[in-house]
Parts: structure tokens; sequence; C-alpha cells
């Protein structure tokens, strides 16, 4: 159950999704919804999985539909270095690759959930991907460590301080 202002919202967000030119000329949403993927790492042995919002089989698309407070371009690159979307589009390419599955692309529908519900595709730059990895990579290690030694990271214990960051102090905290 949703609330009648939220349903409004996703039913708004899907409207705009469905009628944008650009997603249907490019047919974006084409393909099978919500596969699972799931296979093991041949570098680390790790079991892997990962699940895409639309992936079409003829095309070798990837397309996740992103929910952004602003899809424009600064706002969705805040958002791919925040949230690590980066290391998503790398992941999910390897378990892909590994089962033997063609991704010729991987690109992000982004729609805001309110000012109109507008739409924006973006794909990200081979470097860009090509951090995701190591830093995929870097993550899937860790969990190994993790489960091999059943320690994991968590925050520190005790009381820490606080400052803010440089960013937001004004110059009277800097003197």
């Amino acid at each position: 159950y949703l609330p009648p202002a939220r349903m409004t919202s996703v039913q708004g967000m899907a409207n705009a999704l469905l009628t944008n030119e650009g997603i249907i000329n490019g047919g974006l949403l084409n393909g099978h919804k919500e596969l699972s993927f799931f296979t093991t790492c041949p570098e680390t042995g790790a079991y892997l999985r990962a699940r895409t919002d639309v992936y079409d089989f003829g095309t070798g698309m990837v397309v996740d539909v992103k929910k952004c407070k602003d899809a424009s371009e600064s706002g969705f690159r805040s958002a791919v270095a925040t949230y690590s979307y980066h290391v998503q589009v790398a992941f999910y390419w390897h378990v892909l690759k590994t089962l033997g599955i063609v991704v010729n692309d991987f690109l992000f529908a982004c729609v805001e959930p309110q000012n109109g519900h507008k739409v924006a595709v973006y794909g990200l730059c081979n470097e860009t991907i090509e951090q995701g990895r190591r830093e995929a990579f870097q993550a899937i290690a860790t969990w190994l460590k993790c489960r091999e030694t059943g320690i994991f990271p968590g925050y520190p214990e005790g009381i820490c301080c606080i400052t803010l960051p440089g960013w937001r102090r004004d110059s009277l905290f800097d003197q």
C-alpha cells in the first residue's frame, strides 16, 4: 500500500518515463524487466548477483531506472559519485560477462519525483566505468576477507569529535 501522495508521484514518474520520446525512440524500456543474474567470480571465487531493471538480449543493453532529486547532468554526476553508481555499472557488467551475456551499453533513465517528473538518460564514460571496476573488485576483496575472518568494518567505538568539512567552515574558524 502506498499513501495517495506517494502513489501520485510514482504514477507521474512512470508516465514520464513511458512517454519520453528519447526513451521510446531508443527502445530503452524494451527487453526483460527485473532479471536476476547469479554467478561465481572466476577471479575471486565470490558468489555474485545482479538485478537489472531492464535487459535487452537483442541489443545487449542494460537500463537502470533512477529516481533523482535532480536529474540534470550536474545533479546526476553528483549522484553517481555519492551513491557509487559507477561501481554498480562495472559490477553488473562483470556479472553478466561472467555468465557469457553480452553487454553493449549500460544507461541510466533518470526521473525526478517532483517538478514535472523531468527525465534524462545518461551513460558513463569508459574511465569512470574502469574506476568502478577497480572499486568493485576492492569491495569484493573486502567482503571475502570479512567472511573469512568474521570481522566486519563498522563505525568507530567510543566518542568521536566531528568538525565541519572545509567547504562548510567560515573564515573565522580557520584562523
